[in-house]
């Protein structure tokens, strides 16, 4: 998969963010995303960076907040 399509699936997967799902966790798997449960808040590793996600988000802003990071990252 190239980086321009990975980038793409991982804004359409944090698009309306409010909570992670199976589904969720295992697309994030597939593109390879490390994604563990911590008391409040999933924590999400890429290569070698470690990015902090809400188990329940706030607002719709949140995840493509996210999103940009990661994508920033890759």
């Amino acid at each position: 998969m190239s980086g321009i399509d990975k980038k793409k699936q991982i804004k359409h997967l944090f698009k309306g963010y409010r909570t992670m799902n199976r589904r969720m966790q295992r697309e994030l798997s597939s593109l390879g995303i490390e994604v563990v449960k911590r008391r409040k808040h999933w924590i999400l590793k890429v290569d070698e960076k470690v990015f902090s996600c809400p188990s329940s988000g706030s607002d719709w802003r949140g995840g493509l907040n996210l999103a940009h990071e990661i994508m920033h990252s890759l």
